[in-house]
């Protein structure tokens, strides 16, 4: 249509100078310069519309993520946004220290506190949907030396709470040639490190809770890993019997002082399982005090009860 409009002009133009339709030349002339000015239009258009989508572009490239789920501050603007994590601090921050995490879902939202971390120790974050129709997002943050913290965040039916954290450690476990895998909810592969007898490294398969959390689908976490090379008792002690699937026999039996122990199995809370000298694997338990950072078995540390204990890490 403007391209209609401009040959009337032309036309008209014609008529007042004395060109008439016979001047073939200058008529192709003239129509050629309108061509030429349809053209130059369009690419000025294009370029405007090209200019506007790489603004868009950058701006969102611009936005911090946790995840493929946007991060930002408080301070800022969340329109058009439905789930995202926001944070208390400087909207220009391009590495924010976040002491506290809120998730916002739609007109829901819950906060983790106390985290205490850097925009850069954030790793991944895993959306996570259960059989029966629950969903939650996993968002992992390093605390340094391999060890993280996992927040856990329930969203299910549009709902927004903070359910808990877990620690673990990114480590490689060689036997199983392979590291934690978060992919299936049903069987996440989580490694931990445990300390009642020196430094351990240990993994386990989980399924996800009713509460949102890892729950063991075995009898105790494997231990691939030991610091120790020579654990010793240093007094005797009575102690159940394990078998290989690490199930209570009912049976006990005295293991004798100078004794030496290999780690082999742990629920990472209360029990820690041993294979002695003779082959047998027996269970001890134990405490954790947090107030003196100790583990306490039969009322004394580990290390009265032990000799050869390493702590690494």
């Amino acid at each position: 249509m403007k391209f209609k409009r401009f040959m009337v002009l032309i036309c008209a133009s014609m008529l007042f100078t004395g060109c008439t339709w016979s001047n073939r030349e200058h008529l192709d002339e003239l129509k050629e310069k309108a061509e030429e000015t349809k053209a130059k239009k369009a690419q000025e258009e294009t370029e405007e519309t090209t200019t506007e989508d790489i603004t868009e572009t950058a701006e969102n490239e611009d936005m911090l993520y946790l995840g493929d789920i946007p991060l930002i501050s408080s301070e800022d603007s969340a329109d058009g946004l439905d789930l995202y994590f926001q944070y208390d601090g400087d909207v220009d921050d391009e590495n924010p220290f976040i002491d506290n995490l809120t998730l916002v879902n739609g007109s829901n939202k819950d906060t983790a506190t106390d985290i205490y971390c850097s925009y850069s120790e954030f790793d991944e974050s895993y959306h996570m949907f259960t059989d029966d129709d629950r969903e939650y997002i996993y968002i992992d943050a390093e605390l340094g030396n391999d060890y993280y913290n996992m927040y856990v965040f329930d969203i299910t039916d549009d709902n927004a709470k903070f359910a808990g954290f877990f620690g673990h450690t990114n480590v490689y476990v060689e036997e199983l040639d392979s590291g934690e895998d978060f992919s299936d909810p049903d069987n996440m592969l989580i490694c931990n490190t445990e300390g009642v007898l020196g430094t351990c490294q240990c993994y386990d398969y989980y399924h996800i809770g009713e509460d949102g959390m890892p729950e063991s689908n075995t009898n105790g976490a494997t231990i691939f890993h030991v610091s120790s090379n020579n654990i010793t008792s240093n007094e005797s002690m009575e102690l159940d019997i394990v078998d290989d699937e690490g199930n209570l026999t009912g049976d006990k039996m005295t293991v004798a002082s100078g004794t030496t122990f290999v780690p082999v199995r742990t629920d990472q809370e209360t029990w820690i399982d041993a294979e002695i000298d003779d082959g047998t694997v027996v269970r001890i338990y134990y405490e954790y005090d947090y107030d003196e950072y100790e583990y306490i078995i039969n009322g004394k540390t580990s290390d009265e009860i032990f000799s050869g204990l390493e702590y690494v890490g």
